[in-house]
């Protein structure tokens, strides 16, 4: 978010008097040029930004410079706001410091309205720990040691070089160059079984992840499915279905529609439905059920 960066820039310049545009852009993870463009914006917002030239030249601000609220509109600010308190669920470090500035620049109290768990409701704390480690990571720009299990149960050991957290379809994944493939991967973050960061630095600007929603929306491999779940099963139906895949039916019971990839991970999951879930589309999903049940009747005879 570029206001946040640029008040930022602000307040470093503010405390640390003067520093290089290199220096700035190691610490936003930007190119130089970004910061120069953020020089040139902070001078037309009327921020006295001074550059000198020489061995002990760089980037400084006018002694005694304080921050203007009147810059930031009261959407920005309350954005601002919002978005840091975002941040200090992930525990960037500094965070609580930066936020109290802008709250007293801002003469407001702000109540926090976001609050960011990754963990189940059950769970112990190893997930929280793995975000941290990733986090770690991502802001200094380390290699890490992953122990990954893909969807279909193969479980690998990967040095990947982290590049960005996604959030989709209600899940988290790490965007990263994955050193065993030599390409970029995208991992759930559910999946990532174990994590050590890696003395080994890397640039990150010279590893960009192809913007694409190819992982997501790819239907290459999936099938028709069609079910019917019984109507105590609200909160799960809704849980884990689209809203348009969902139909209630006049007696309360769900049919569902959608497309999935049938394999043993998707068996596991009608299973765990129990009773309460039929298998009314395709053959052959009715069969690998019937299979996968006489095998359990087979295992416990």
């Amino acid at each position: 978010m570029q206001i946040e960066r640029l008040l930022r820039i602000v307040d470093i310049l503010m405390h640390k008097k003067t520093c290089t545009a290199k220096e700035l852009a190691d610490i936003f993870h930007v190119s130089t040029k970004t910061i120069y463009r953020d020089m040139d914006t902070l001078t037309i917002a009327q921020i006295p930004i001074i550059t000198t030239k020489g061995k002990n030249g760089g980037i400084s601000i006018l002694e005694d410079y304080k921050i203007d609220k009147s810059l930031v509109t009261q959407e920005e600010q309350n954005s601002l706001i919002m978005g840091l308190q975002a941040l200090k669920d992930l525990n960037y470090v500094d965070i609580d410091i930066t936020l109290t500035k802008l709250k007293n620049v801002f003469n407001k109290s702000y109540d926090s309205l976001i609050e960011i768990d990754f963990a189940y409701w059950d769970s112990h704390g190893n997930l929280q720990q793995i975000f941290k480690d990733i986090k770690k990571s991502l802001l200094n720009g380390q290699k890490l040691k992953i122990s990954y299990c893909d969807i279909s149960n193969n479980k690998s050991e990967r040095i990947i070089l982290p590049l960005k957290l996604l959030f989709k379809q209600k899940e988290w994944y790490l965007s990263a160059f994955c050193e065993l493939k030599n390409d970029y991967r995208i991992f759930n973050i559910l999946r990532i079984n174990n994590v050590s960061i890696i003395n080994e630095s890397f640039v990150k600007t010279l590893y960009k992840a192809p913007k694409t929603k190819l992982p997501f929306t790819v239907n290459k491999g999936k099938s028709e499915i069609k079910l019917l779940i019984d109507k105590k099963m609200k909160d799960r139906v809704y849980q884990e279905f689209e809203k348009e895949s969902i139909t209630v039916n006049e007696d309360g019971d769900y049919c569902i529609k959608y497309k999935a990839v049938l394999n043993d991970w998707f068996y596991s999951y009608i299973l765990s439905y129990g009773t309460n879930i039929k298998i009314l589309e395709p053959e052959s999903l009715k069969e690998a059920i019937r299979n996968k049940v006489n095998l359990l009747m087979e295992h416990y005879n």
